[in-house]
């Protein structure tokens, strides 16, 4: 599902990062949500006050 990371063995605050063991139905589920967080609508800024 996903391609292979460009560098191997990424170290981040002393754990690997990757593979987290997950079936594809947890990570389906994670992808799902993610999706979920786009948003489309671009929000104008308030008027300052003079």
């Amino acid at each position: 599902m996903w391609p292979a990371p460009e560098e191997q063995g990424t170290l981040a605050i002393g754990f690997l990062i990757g593979d987290l063991d997950l079936s594809l139905a947890e990570e389906a589920a994670i992808v799902a949500y993610l999706k979920t967080l786009s948003d489309t609508k671009t929000v104008k800024p308030p008027k300052l006050l003079k």
